[in-house]
């Protein structure tokens, strides 16, 4: 057992190099050299191999780039080319993506390097950065502090104009800004990319990238702001003034480790979140698994191979996914192409026969387990988004469609979304969604679930396992529901029978002992959030309780099982 653990633990650390050295860990540029008082005319020759972006330096002086590439050997293909034009000491630079942030911006266009750009129009939605690859040119304003203030902003920047505009996540390894150099003309103040600066702070509220495991409601934060944190990560804050029985099994493990001194009185203050503290400085296991869980990918959906899922997922981001898109003749292609001329043009006749169509061929002459809320007999009039999203997730939900639910959708649509999964959620077992949920962006959550997938026995992971689970994760992340008393005593059966096993585990040699203890700290800690988070939704702290149990079993239930 003790050379099993040992190996898998030595196979994660292996795996975390074996990422780092990959290509896909790394962005390319061409630095074409370092100047003084430049101007874009200087750089006229060489415009057409791609976009030319800058960083400032001291005084006058500043760096200029060219193009953005996703491998060195395209990278090489345009610096040979610059350097024969007359500039020989370009070269390729790289730049590690984990060297990033993970930043939240809205995207507001994509355009073509071949073509002249109407800056002054994009400038009317804030400050500008592009992401480049080859000759596309996207480009976003930001950055914000996480997804509700982007999606706050996004109204007022689509009546600007930008009605397609979206919200989006990106490394900011990724983002270059655009000032008066790359605006060419348009008169902007060079600013280094600087996205901490960019988070509003008052003196009422703690800074926006500082995670409420610092400090709880009613207190100023403590501590320092971890480096690996990201600052879109948008946690609730762990209210201070409810006694509950996750604090105490949480301040259980952080006494046993002799960072909590007071009584295990079950609130979460200033001794339990310094004791978290601690814990988490000092605690190898976790510190090792934590800088693992940077490298494991989020479980779920978003890897299908299916070229069509592929399309579906990146309908408004690939410019070439709408073109697959219209290659089906499914029901779901057409509600998806019904989408796009929607938002397009508004409502149509096109919009209702493509509609209404889908309807009929995805229900009509079915066997249906469950009668669908809705008549798919009739013949609709899709008069607002709403209603055409409600009935793209009924096509989602129509007897044998494996086509799971984008991620987009929720981030764009919010409260349509949520809305059409509480009216559908159980009408079809096989309804499924991308894992669309935050919860995985949690510095506590990720280093728990590295934790549960470094003990997992299984040789190859069961992706329809991880999938079911994401999916299910993602509806209670979207639209929860109150869990019934049943269900409630079996997922408290289930968290001790889990337990049970993992500490008989950890009683056999001290190496599980101390695996076992960096778990029970990310766990606890996960689920005293989790709560906050439902709580936070409306629900009362019973009801809490059971929805965080739901949530982790979905995060690490596949993965611990054999000691359930």
């Amino acid at each position: 057992m003790i050379k099993k653990v040992s190996s898998l633990l030595v196979a994660g650390m292996l795996f975390v190099f074996s990422v780092v050295a990959q290509s896909n860990s790394s962005y390319f540029t061409v630095q074409v050299g370092s100047f003084i008082n430049a101007s874009p005319e200087q750089f006229k020759s060489i415009k057409d191999l791609g976009f030319l972006h800058t960083a400032k330096l001291d005084g006058n002086q500043i760096t200029v780039y060219i193009g953005g590439f996703n491998d060195r050997a395209s990278a090489q293909k345009v610096r040979d080319k610059v350097a024969a034009r007359g500039w020989s000491g370009a070269f390729v630079q790289e730049r590690l993506l984990a060297d990033g942030q993970t930043a939240t911006v809205v995207q507001l266009g994509i355009r073509s390097t071949k073509k002249s750009i109407d800056w002054d129009r994009y400038f009317k939605a804030g400050p500008l950065f592009v992401l480049l690859k080859g000759s596309e040119v996207k480009i976003v304003t930001g950055t914000f502090p996480d997804i509700a203030a982007a999606k706050k902003e996004l109204p007022a920047i689509r009546k600007a104009g930008f009605k397609d505009a979206f919200v989006k996540r990106v490394n900011s390894v990724f983002l270059h800004e655009v000032n008066n150099f790359e605006a060419d003309g348009v008169k902007r103040e060079l600013i280094p990319l600087d996205l901490d600066k960019r988070v509003a702070t008052s003196s009422s509220n703690p800074p926006a990238n500082v995670p409420g495991s610092y400090d709880y409601v009613g207190t100023k934060s403590v501590g320092k702001v971890p480096t690996n944190y990201s600052t879109n990560t948008a946690q609730p804050r762990i209210r201070g003034k409810i006694k509950r029985r996750s604090v105490v099994e949480l301040q259980k493990v952080l006494k046993s480790e002799g960072a909590y001194k007071s009584s295990l009185d079950g609130y979460y203050g200033k001794g339990t979140s310094g004791a978290y503290r601690k814990a988490i400085d000092n605690n190898r296991a976790i510190q090792k698994y934590a800088v693992l869980a940077k490298y494991v990918d989020r479980p779920g959906l978003s890897g299908s191979s299916s070229k069509f899922q592929q399309a579906i997922d990146n309908l408004l981001d690939d410019p070439n996914a709408p073109a697959v898109l219209d290659s089906y003749n499914t029901p779901v292609a057409k509600g998806y192409q019904a989408y796009l001329l929607y938002t397009a043009i508004g409502p149509n006749s096109e919009v209702n026969a493509l509609m209404n169509s889908a309807i009929r061929e995805a229900f009509a002459g079915q066997k249906l387990a469950n009668q669908p809320p809705f008549d798919y007999r009739a013949t609709y009039a899709y008069q607002d988004l709403e209603q055409l999203i409600l009935h793209l997730h009924y096509l989602h939900s129509a007897p044998g469609e494996e086509v799971a639910v984008p991620c987009w959708l929720f981030q764009i649509h919010p409260e349509a979304t949520a809305g059409a999964y509480s009216k559908y959620s159980g009408a079809n077992s096989n309804f499924t969604m991308q894992s669309c949920d935050e919860f995985l962006f949690w510095d506590e959550v990720r280093t728990m679930q590295a934790i549960a997938v470094d003990l997992n026995g299984d040789a190859t992971l069961n992706k329809a396992a991880l999938a079911e689970a994401a999916s299910k994760r993602a509806q209670l992340y979207v639209s929860p529901k109150a869990v019934n008393s049943l269900e409630k005593k079996r997922l408290e059966n289930w968290n001790r029978s889990l337990w049970n096993g993992l500490n008989g585990w950890a009683a056999r040699d001290p190496m599980h002992e101390r695996i076992v203890t960096a778990l029970k700290i990310t766990y606890y800690q996960s689920q005293v959030r989790l709560e906050d988070f439902f709580m936070d939704k409306g629900f009362d702290k019973s009801q809490a309780e059971a929805l965080a149990l739901s949530t982790l079993q979905t995060l690490v239930g596949y993965h611990l099982e054999r000691f359930a």
